[in-house]
């Protein structure tokens, strides 16, 4: 990380290194597992070459996040430094429940969507509401990584996150709202402001 900041790597404690090493397992054992079982991809769809290796490179440096930040001197931390007893355990349980319910949520959204007719917006959960619901909850799922670590380099992957689905979030709006106006067309209907946004509920 030093060679990405351009600055000495932050540490981090021996609890938040296993704390977030295990929700990426949890996350990526989950994720393995809706690509096999749940999940319908079109046989005859290919990934362009630079999106593999952007994705490639990303899921890598999530990887070692934890392992170039953690440093074994720092596996406990001295009783008499209370604040940083406190806060990290807060943190903690915090980041816990954002993630269990953020991953709860993506599995149920990534099912509703496999069982969807093509191009039929879904319409189920926080999809009510936004047309990327299971992308929001992607950003939450970093977003309890970069809790627990608290370190420049989570943040910056958050960001990365935050940025990179909202742009395609942008996208598959585009062509909801196209979508929507075709249909009202061929009714003869007026056609209304949209009724859900792209990502965040009541925000974007």
């Amino acid at each position: 990380m030093e060679l990405i900041l351009g600055e000495p790597a932050e540490q981090i404690t021996k609890l938040q290194f296993l704390a977030v090493s295990l929700l990426n397992l949890a996350q990526s054992t989950r994720r393995t597992y809706e690509c096999l079982f749940v999940s319908k991809f079109n046989e005859t769809s290919m990934m362009h070459l630079s999106h593999y290796l952007v994705g490639w490179f990303f899921y890598t440096s999530i990887n070692l996040m934890p392992l170039l930040s953690y440093h074994p001197d720092l596996s406990s931390v001295s009783d008499s430094n209370e604040d940083s007893v406190k806060s990290p355990s807060i943190r903690l349980v915090l980041a816990f429940v954002v993630y269990f319910w953020s991953s709860l949520d993506q599995y149920r959204n990534h099912k509703h969507l496999a069982q969807l007719v093509k191009y039929n917006r879904p319409q189920q959960g926080l999809f009510k509401y936004v047309c990327c619901a299971h992308y929001f909850d992607e950003i939450m799922v970093y977003f309890s990584y970069a809790l627990i670590v608290g370190t420049k380099f989570s943040v910056l992957i958050l960001v990365w996150v935050i940025v990179d689905l909202a742009v395609s979030a942008n996208e598959t709006y585009k062509f909801y709202v196209l979508q929507e106006l075709k249909v009202d067309e061929k009714k003869g209907k007026d056609s209304n402001a949209p009724s859900f946004g792209r990502i965040v509920p009541f925000v974007y």
